[in-house]
């Protein structure tokens, strides 16, 4: 069974917000390296993990998408923190 630090996040047809918690709420930044579509839950923590203790991911392709989110359990495990259906 694949991990979930291993799933694919694509930027082609979805909309990605990555978030950090910061000390004034959070943080919207980008993945450092927008020549890729895709990259994977993990390459992002590998960016992000000396910057913040908690890591939000919004996938969202207009009907339906995920929040995934990492730090709260332990330094580099993801979950699956909701899954998400229809415009808002």
């Amino acid at each position: 069974m694949k991990e979930i630090k291993d799933t694919v996040i694509d930027c082609v047809g979805c909309s990605v917000d990555i978030y950090l918690e910061t000390e004034i709420g959070l943080e919207r930044v980008y993945f450092p390296n927008d020549v890729v579509s895709r990259f994977t839950l993990d390459e992002i923590y590998q960016s992000f993990k000396d910057q913040s203790k908690m890591i939000y991911v919004f996938c969202d392709s207009g009907l339906r998408g995920a929040i995934y989110r990492c730090g709260n359990y332990d330094e580099g495990i993801w979950q699956k923190y909701a899954d998400t259906q229809g415009y808002a």
